[in-house]
């Protein structure tokens, strides 16, 4: 999924004529998923942060929202 939704955004920029994702989802109002926010993100290099990152934040954002919602419940 990760890859699918690079991809999208990557062609939506090219389609709309921005340079850079970060360019393309600056010029409008529509909000960021986590997901676009993880892919709009650069390391401490400047380039994108690679798959295996976004996909480890993902699964601790997942895991500790479903963990806080089980605490919370009991």
């Amino acid at each position: 999924m990760i890859h699918e939704r690079r991809e999208a955004l990557e062609a939506r920029c090219r389609n709309e004529g921005y340079s850079s994702i970060e360019e393309m989802l600056e010029s409008t109002d529509q909000k960021l998923d986590f997901l676009d926010i993880l892919l709009c993100a650069t390391g401490a290099d400047g380039q994108p942060l690679p798959y295996q990152e976004i996909l480890d934040e993902v699964n601790t954002f997942m895991v500790g929202c479903t963990l806080g919602t089980c605490c919370c419940c009991c």
